[in-house]
C-alpha cells in the first residue's frame, strides 16, 4: 500500500445482544424490562401487548409468548409483540 491511501476501518461493538425470554413475565413488569434492555444496549426498541385469551388462571396477567422471541438479535427500532394471558370469561359482577 503507498503512502497517502485512504485506509477504511470499521470497529465492531462486539457481539450483538440478545433479546431475552420474557414468557413468565408479568404483565406490570415489562415497560420496567423493556426500558432497562434498551438501556443496556442502546437498541431504541418499542413494544405493544396485545391479550391472548386462557383458561388457566396462572397465565392471566403473564406474558406467555413474544414475537421475535428470546434469544433472537433483533435490529435497532424492532417492535416486540408482548402476548398476556387475559381471562376468556370475565365474571360478572
Amino acid at each position: 500500500m503507498r503512502q497517502g491511501t485512504t485506509v477504511v476501518i470499521t470497529v465492531s461493538s462486539g457481539v450483538a445482544p440478545e433479546l431475552p425470554d420474557f414468557v413468565g413475565l408479568s404483565l406490570f413488569d415489562i415497560d420496567t424490562e423493556m426500558e432497562d434492555f434498551n438501556a443496556a444496549t442502546g437498541l431504541e426498541l418499542t413494544w405493544t401487548i396485545q391479550g391472548l385469551p386462557a383458561t388457566n388462571p396462572n397465565l392471566w396477567n403473564v406474558v406467555v409468548g413474544t414475537i421475535p422471541g428470546g434469544g433472537s438479535t433483533p435490529s435497532p427500532g424492532t417492535e416486540i409483540q408482548f402476548f398476556v394471558g387475559i381471562p376468556t370469561d370475565a365474571p360478572a359482577e
